[in-house]
């Protein structure tokens, strides 16, 4: 059941500046134990963590573990931080230009800045952001700047939507890439053979039979709350229907969750938020010379 709702919330950070040079000695690193490095470093913007690197080969090393990257997004509950990314399309040089900003009560920093070719939709998840144009699929950390390519889905069908989702329990991070028959009329679409990838395994597209006859948004976003990604698609008879997809990361298991409401209508399109913990879904009305925008919280059904 989908309910509406309206918020608006405000949060203020304060941010501790280190000197790198001070932790320069190699016995007093070795003599402080690493929950306690974290729980400092992490206090740190990414701009100034990234100096880091340069004091010694061990805080080089511990600064890239995995250990430290996967706290890092989260830190200190106290000291939260909001990643800003500003989009550019240089229409002169069809470049895009995605730049990441980290900011606080301190300040806003810029982090990193992503360049390429072709125009993407980012996706965040997890501390990483998700670029996907057709057949080429990026992963991109914001806070080293680093970024990866994964191996071209090898398919003679056409790429519809790929969404990216993280398993916390397994700590992997997978992508999921949604195809369609070249020539397939829409309305008589019927999904199947979808490709999985799995960061840090195999290095390799696997199939993934799909039993629900359904077509991704092209033009939504996907959400991943608590290892669950969800997505909005046209099911049914006729491909009319609107509803939300869920596809649990770690068992690879999707099913339909629920149907839209008939009332639910957006002229400039959904937007899937996590709001209260739980999967919602903006929406956004212009009548000139007002902007009103909704939110429609997914509730779970008693009994």
């Amino acid at each position: 059941m989908m309910r509406r709702t309206r918020s608006k919330r405000t949060k203020t950070v304060r941010s501790v500046k280190i000197n790198p040079h001070a932790l320069e000695d190699q016995k007093n690193f070795d003599h402080i134990p690493l929950d306690v490095v974290i729980e400092i470093v992490g206090r740190l913007p990414s701009k100034s963590v990234a100096r880091f690197l340069v004091v010694s080969k061990s805080w080089e090393t511990f600064i890239r573990s995995r250990d430290f990257i996967t706290s890092f997004p989260f830190g200190s509950s106290s000291q939260p931080r909001l990643l800003i990314t500003f989009s550019h399309l240089d229409y002169r040089v069809r470049r895009q230009y995605l730049d990441f900003f980290s900011s606080s009560s301190s300040g806003t920093s810029l982090i990193s800045r992503f360049t390429r070719q072709n125009q993407y939709l980012p996706q965040f998840v997890n501390g990483l952001i998700s670029l996907g144009f057709c057949e080429e699929q990026i992963i991109y950390n914001p806070t080293t700047g680093k970024s990866i390519t994964l191996p071209k889905v090898v398919t003679r069908r056409k790429i519809v939507k790929t969404y990216s989702g993280y398993d916390p329990v397994n700590d992997q991070y997978k992508v999921l890439c949604l195809t369609e028959r070249l020539h397939d009329n829409h309305r008589k679409f019927q999904l199947s053979h979808d490709r999985v990838f799995t960061l840090g395994e195999r290095e390799s597209w696997r199939v993934m039979d799909c039993s629900i006859p359904h077509r991704p948004w092209s033009n939504s976003n996907g959400l991943c709350i608590d290892g669950v990604l969800y997505y909005l698609a046209f099911t049914g008879k006729g491909m009319f229907q609107r509803s939300l997809m869920r596809f649990d990361v770690r068992s690879e298991k999707l099913e339909l969750l629920t149907d839209l409401p008939a009332d639910l209508i957006a002229p400039y399109g959904f937007t899937l938020i996590k709001y209260e913990g739980k999967v919602a879904i903006a929406t956004k009305f212009v009548a000139y010379p007002l902007h009103t925008f909704n939110v429609w919280v997914m509730e779970e059904m008693d009994g």
